[in-house]
């Protein structure tokens, strides 16, 4: 048996993953967006948001791609450690959180994973990363927000730098994308509130920070906390702003369309969907004429944005037909973003057009850039909707099994105890019951009657 010690050579928080694969020759079962969020050197299969410049970012990934990128290499790479007559000895020390996770993400999917690894806890040198804006606008473009927030924070405590506008932009941005968005707002407050309107730069930082809020209110902060008065107040703040011949800002038509972006999703929300629609087809022809041409692919990456969002105005209009049209657009224009082509699968399979989901899925597959709990719960969906039931069994089990986000336990709970029932695998039932629970009361009812239905109950 060959022995492997893999342990961080760098405080970058996915340092022991990049070890992990590299020590076991794994790069090739890699996307290249998992190979670009550990740090490591990838091709050109990228969605449009993975490949942006980081000089030019539109969007910028939440903690929940960290998680997803993570839990797909360990089941990945699980599969083939299965088999090979190694053992891992994982050096523990200066674990970030989510190294601690993908090491617990192996056991979980490791037949026997005192077998095949071990850890042990030892000091030992670690490289620290570049610590300037420079490497958080990095670490925020691969999508680790954890080293972003520790290279931030480390800055933060210089001298100087606290009222540097650039810094509370960019780890505002990284507060938000890890779902603190008190302190995102807070630091983005202290922006806006500078004096520094002789400042491009500056003026572009403030621009941006005022639409950020607009979102906050409008998406990211607790349900409590929301509040579309305050998110319409601050994108007006912006666009007049934009307006003034004397602002000195170096991209503002462009930057003006964002703005209304974001006023499409106050229309939406407020029920004008059809005046939503209205802007955002304006908006979108405004970018193929006037911007496209000249910026190219960075602002191709925001047509695709408002696209998406004109999708979801059809769909709550109930007109499918341009919803799938919109979709099919995005999908050549984007050909590795594969939300998109789940948002695909979707729509046929909530339209009954099995097959076409089905195929739809297929195509996923044959890109390799899967995302294991969401594609695996629409093979179980699809072979339901077909009556084929162990097949339904083996996939739904095996989304439950890969899920990590919390707030869709419930549902991927019920499909497989649904499955069940209708296989009368009552005993598989009763074990399971044993380990479950529950997240909130979403789907509770529907779980409760399964269990009741065959004697037992859970709180």
């Amino acid at each position: 048996m060959n022995h492997i010690v893999v342990e961080k050579t760098s405080f970058v928080s996915t340092n022991l993953i990049y070890e992990f694969v590299k020590n076991l020759k794994f790069e090739e079962r890699l996307t290249d967006a998992e190979k670009k969020f550990i740090n490591m050197q990838y091709g050109e299969q990228l969605s449009l948001t993975n490949n942006q410049m980081i000089e030019h970012q539109l969007r910028f990934y939440d903690s929940s791609f960290g998680y997803s990128q993570l839990n797909n290499i360990a089941y990945k790479c699980i599969q083939h450690l299965n088999v090979q007559n190694v053992r891992i000895h994982f050096n523990l020390f200066k674990c970030s959180e989510i190294e601690n996770l993908f090491i617990s993400l192996l056991s979980k999917y490791t037949i026997n994973s005192n077998e095949i690894y071990d850890s042990f806890y030892k000091e030992t040198s670690l490289h620290i990363p570049d610590i300037n804006i420079d490497s958080i606008r990095y670490y925020l473009n691969i999508g680790d927000s954890w080293t972003a927030i520790w290279i931030g924070e480390k800055l933060l405590q210089m001298d100087g730098k606290q009222s540097s506008f650039e810094l509370m932009h960019i780890l505002a941005l990284a507060y938000n994308s890890m779902a603190n968005t008190l302190a995102g707002e807070n630091l983005l407050m202290k922006l806006i509130q500078l004096d520094l309107k002789d400042n491009p730069k500056y003026n572009k930082s403030k621009i941006s920070a005022y639409y950020i809020l607009a979102m906050i209110y409008m998406r990211h902060h607790p349900k409590n906390l929301k509040n579309t008065e305050k998110a319409n107040k601050y994108l007006d703040t912006a666009y007049q702003l934009l307006n003034q011949k004397g602002f000195s800002h170096d991209d503002k038509e462009f930057t003006k369309i964002f703005n209304r972006n974001g006023y499409a999703l106050i229309l939406f929300t407020n029920g004008d969907v059809k005046g939503a629609i209205e802007l955002l087809n304006e908006k979108i022809s405004q970018l193929e004429n006037d911007i496209i041409p000249i910026k190219g692919e960075y602002a191709l990456l925001h047509k695709t944005v408002l696209m998406y969002n004109l999708y979801q105005c059809y769909l709550q209009q109930g007109l499918s037909n341009k919803a799938e049209e919109i979709l099919l657009q995005i999908n050549k224009i984007d050909f590795y973003d594969t939300d998109y082509r789940y948002d695909l699968v979707k729509l046929y399979f909530d339209n009954g057009e099995l097959e076409k989901g089905k195929e739809a899925l297929d195509n996923i597959s044959d890109l390799k850039s899967i995302d294991y709990p969401t594609h695996l719960s629409y093979l179980g969906y699809y072979y339901l909707e077909k009556n084929q039931l162990v097949q339904a069994k083996e996939y739904y089990y095996k989304a439950f099994l890969t899920l990590i986000t919390p707030y869709r336990y419930n549902e991927y709970l019920y499909n497989y105890l649904y499955v069940l029932y209708m296989l009368e695998e009552h005993e598989t039932i009763l074990q399971l019951k044993n380990t479950i629970n529950l997240e909130g009361n979403y789907m509770k009812e529907n779980i409760q009657a399964i269990l009741k239905t065959i004697g037992t109950s859970v709180v």
